[in-house]
């Protein structure tokens, strides 16, 4: 994934989150991810741009070649987006 977000004078962590579903009843919705951004209280403002890379190998189901799952993640403008990817392996 590429990230763009405002800083330049602390290190920010970045993670990705796996968000449990409220419901564990069949049918199971779709593994959802969240991308989770600590600023560490940096208030500088210059544009970073990452590229970053999470192993989402554990959402893997036997017998299957590929899974698909919803990656949340805020624009620039502070608006949530939910995208479906499908992860082949």
């Amino acid at each position: 994934l590429t990230l763009q977000y405002g800083g330049g004078c602390k290190e920010h962590q970045i993670d990705l989150a796996l968000i449990q579903p409220e419901c564990g009843t069949p049918p199971l919705p779709l593994p959802t991810f969240e991308i989770r951004h600590n600023a560490n209280g940096d208030a500088c403002k210059a544009l970073i741009t990452k590229e970053y890379s999470f192993d989402i190998s554990g959402i893997r189901e036997k017998g299957k070649s590929q899974i698909e799952f919803i990656l949340n993640t805020k624009n620039s403008s502070g608006v949530w987006q939910n995208t479906t990817y499908t992860y082949k392996y």
